[in-house]
């Protein structure tokens, strides 16, 4: 009888290692959390999983899917369930359809390692590999290596796509009230029913001097809304019109990162109108006045210690 060897245990060099009665669970995961990107990623994942596992014969335990990032270590809560699960002894085999979805950095990666390689995990099924604690683990860290590389050089190539949009006129990220992300042409539009209707608050601003409460209020009421994050309409926040009046992209001019050039938008008020509009506002600001309390003995007293003298100050409690 061979001895196990050192670092893994004795369940993990017999043949229950690959017992169909172990407990199974599909680990799924997409990269965004928004609803309307990579819907059937998830559900593509599950399905081939769970054949995989009719398959092979295996009773699957537990089915964990997760819609969060994996570049940054500690940030996917389900994840972290997994891997307590595993811990605790109550799973000992994860399929996932590749190893990226399980790990893309160090640290993930070298935790799923590290308990593969003690035993606590006896298997990992992908789609088209299969990795257990007697094979070395070499090959899992370059691939989870390879994994970290790929997220680095997208993040590097979509920082370039921007910056090179940007020195060209365009614009990235979500378009301001009064304009539509064109996305097939990847630029900016003016909205065709919210154009004029933004352009008509300006001119409450510039012209009236309204303030910007009420120019909100007369917007709401002849129906401005902006789009949402999951692309569901509503009226707009005051902050954000607040917003949209000190923003530099009504002129014509784009911004990244404190940066400013001319864009390849059409302009929704002139540079004079947008100096204008910024003197109306700052001259709409509340003064702040310091407020000076009085103390009897503030700065008669001093400290034995240190010399510093011995100040006061009010406090209020609110039960």
């Amino acid at each position: 009888m061979t001895k196990p060897r050192r670092g893994i245990c004795a369940a993990a060099s017999s043949e229950s290692v690959i017992s169909p009665s172990m407990p199974t669970a599909i680990y799924a995961r997409k990269s965004t959390e928004g609803e309307d990107r990579q819907v059937q990623s998830l559900e593509d994942q599950i399905r081939e999983l769970t054949r995989l596992a009719d398959r092979e014969g295996w009773s699957l335990s537990t089915v964990i899917e997760e819609s969060r990032s994996a570049k940054a270590p500690d940030s996917r809560p389900e994840f972290a369930r997994l891997v307590r699960e595993i811990e605790a002894g109550r799973i000992d085999r994860v399929l996932c359809w590749n190893i990226s979805r399980l790990a893309r950095n160090p640290v993930d990666g070298g935790r799923m390692a590290y308990l593969l390689q003690t035993g606590r995990l006896t298997e990992i099924r992908t789609s088209d590999r299969t990795y257990r604690p007697e094979d070395n683990a070499l090959l899992l860290s370059i691939e989870t290596g390879m994994a970290t590389a790929y997220i680095q050089d997208l993040s590097r190539n979509v920082k370039r796509g921007m910056r090179g949009k940007f020195e060209r006129g365009g614009h990235s990220g979500k378009a301001p009230v009064g304009y539509l992300n064109d996305r097939f042409r990847k630029v900016v539009v003016p909205d065709p029913e919210r154009f004029a209707l933004m352009r008509s608050g300006w001119e409450m601003l510039m012209d009236d001097g309204l303030s910007v409460a009420e120019i909100h209020r007369r917007l709401i009421a002849e129906g401005l809304t902006v789009a949402s994050r999951d692309r569901a309409w509503g009226p707009v926040s005051r902050c954000a019109l607040d917003a949209a009046f000190r923003n530099p992209f009504y002129t014509g001019d784009t911004r990244m990162n404190g940066e400013i050039r001319p864009g390849g938008h059409v302009p929704m008020v002139t540079p004079e109108e947008f100096a204008r509009a910024k003197r109306v506002l700052e001259s709409q600001k509340r003064p702040t006045r310091a407020k000076r309390l009085s103390f009897a003995y503030a700065d008669l007293l001093t400290c034995s210690r240190c010399g510093c003298r011995i100040t006061a100050e009010r406090k209020f409690k609110r039960s």
